[in-house]
């Protein structure tokens, strides 16, 4: 995907320019082990399955969400690969 090349725009000064949005179906929730504000869960976007950490406790499996893909961080042990994206009332 070489997203972060696409992140480093020149001029352009909103990254969002280069970050993809897709929809993805969630195919597993799992509980964070060192924190009980975090769910770990396994997002398939077509092409592939990627790992989503999110305080979002409502997730639920088999649930489809738009979901940003942005460049993979370690949070908490976990290297998260996307966002969900969503309002107060969810997704």
């Amino acid at each position: 995907m070489n997203l972060d090349k696409r992140l480093i725009l020149g001029n352009i000064d909103d990254p969002i320019v280069g970050i993809d949005i897709k929809v993805g179906e969630v195919m597993r929730v799992g509980k964070h082990l060192k924190s009980q504000n975090f769910s770990i869960c396994n997002v398939n976007i077509g092409d592939r399955d990627i790992i989503v950490l999110t305080s979002y406790m409502d997730v639920k499996e088999s649930g489809h969400v738009a979901v940003a893909l942005l460049p993979p961080i370690g949070f908490m042990g976990i290297t998260s690969e996307g966002m969900f994206l969503g309002d107060e009332k969810g997704f």
